[in-house]
């Protein structure tokens, strides 16, 4: 199969990862679900691949493990949506993360601006002089303390498995949120009010007191601290395998399909770290 049929032309590429099978430069999306690009051609080689064979021998054992703890603990008539599961440790932010992330920021932001058709006044909205590059210490003392309800948490069906989960693709945000050019400049040009500045000052606004260890600046105990419309592509329309087949599980409860109640079990490599029953299939 080509290819260049497979693949989307507007997709974000990551600048290292190719796949493993065919070499092809891999989509943000593929990088972030593992080594494989999309082509059916190539899953079917890594299947075949002896080593293959035993990551995917021991996903099915897990699944087996997520199932029998449902059956146990829940009974026959509830089915088992198996997630990964992030484990570190909230900690107060690192200035040398901050100061990363900034410089990430800054970077990618001056290039939105190089391409930005605004009328708006560019003058001094990044110079490096200007207040708007605050120390690190005054954003670390202006972060934000992220609070959300328990009862907001489960009234969120459609994310109720990256909530189990803990945000385990969350760590591939590291000190750069994939906050990239084109989705900085995009929310330039939908907001004329926007400038290069006073988005660079929101994004420093809204870095959270404490976040999880080696993971995105924003993860959070109770999830992203910047508002969906302010994330990256990437954060609001990756969905994992698990996440996937909960997806599946909820549509055939919204639409009064035969179906048994859903349990997310989060797993990481060995063993059950969370789970959480779905009683309830409305937004309302």
């Amino acid at each position: 199969m080509d290819h260049t049929q497979t693949h989307q032309p507007t997709a974000h590429k990551h600048p290292s990862r190719t796949c493993t099978q065919c070499g092809i430069s891999l989509t943000v999306h593929e990088a972030v679900s593992g080594s494989l690009c999309s082509d059916i051609a190539c899953s079917k080689l890594a299947t075949s691949n002896p080593a293959n064979q035993q990551v995917i021998a021991r996903e099915q054992n897990l699944d087996k493990i997520a199932k029998e703890f449902v059956l146990q603990q829940f009974g026959s008539t509830f089915t088992a949506a198996r997630v990964p599961s992030r484990e570190s440790q909230l900690s107060p932010q690192d200035p040398d993360r901050i100061k990363r992330f900034r410089e990430n920021l800054r970077r990618e932001l001056s290039k939105a601006k190089g391409k930005w058709t605004s009328n708006a006044d560019l003058n001094g909205t990044l110079n490096v002089n200007s207040e708007d590059y605050a120390e690190v210490s005054n954003i670390l003392h202006h972060c934000i303390a992220v609070e959300r309800s328990e009862k907001e948490i489960s009234r969120d069906v459609d994310s109720v498995s990256c909530i189990t989960c803990g945000g385990h693709c969350c760590g591939y945000g590291g000190e750069h949120a994939f906050l990239k050019e084109q989705h900085l400049l995009q929310i330039l040009k939908n907001n004329s009010s926007s400038t290069p500045a006073s988005l660079y000052r929101y994004y420093l606004r809204q870095l959270p007191k404490t976040s999880y260890k080696g993971s995105c600046v924003y993860h959070t105990e109770t999830g992203c601290s910047l508002s969906r419309n302010y994330r990256s592509q990437i954060c609001n329309t990756h969905q994992c395998d698990g996440r996937l087949n909960y997806s599946s599980l909820i549509s055939k409860r919204q639409s009064n399909l035969p179906s048994n109640p859903v349990v997310v079990v989060a797993m990481n490599s060995i063993e059950i770290t969370r789970s959480r029953v779905i009683d309830s299939y409305s937004d309302s």
